[in-house]
């Protein structure tokens, strides 16, 4: 069974003529298969040990987070599950700060809660075997946002 994978996240403040955003904004987590068989193909569910951040304070920062929250943040090293049931995702991050799970059904919408409350009208849909995709907007603004996930045998890219 496939444990700690490598997951990286990006987030966006510009938008594109699609109306998504363009900056990049990354965190990493590693794969182990705890001493398990080498997999050969890539799994969506799993778990997802954080390992490396690259621009997070700048996503924190235009999602609302305060500074100390922010540096909090930054610095936390969450795990991050997915676990598939049909048409049901379930992801759990946990970290000492605190634990977030979301259930939802793929292709319906569904509320994410920001850490400084604001809450995203989001729509996750598997893509094909190693890509899944989540459209969110903010109710209040109208902004549009998007989270592309890509896994792979060794890590998962959030762009």
């Amino acid at each position: 069974m496939k444990s700690k994978n490598k997951f990286a996240f990006s987030q966006c403040l510009e938008k594109n003529n699609f109306g998504f955003c363009t900056d990049t904004y990354l965190v990493k987590y590693k794969v182990s298969n705890c001493g398990g068989p080498k997999f050969t193909m890539p799994s969506i569910a799993g778990k997802y040990q954080h390992y490396k951040n690259e621009n997070i304070d700048d996503y924190f920062t235009a999602v609302g987070v305060p500074f100390m929250g922010r540096k909090m943040m930054s610095m936390s090293s969450p795990l991050m599950e997915i676990v598939l049931e049909g048409e049901q995702m379930h992801i759990k991050t946990s970290s000492l700060l605190r634990t977030v799970e979301y259930t939802f059904k793929l292709g319906e919408e569904y509320e994410e809660q920001m850490p400084n409350k604001s809450v995203l009208k989001s729509v996750t849909k598997i893509q094909n075997d190693n890509e899944v995709l989540t459209e969110s907007v903010i109710p209040e603004s109208g902004e549009k946002c998007a989270r592309h996930y890509q896994f792979t045998d060794e890590e998962c890219i959030i762009v």
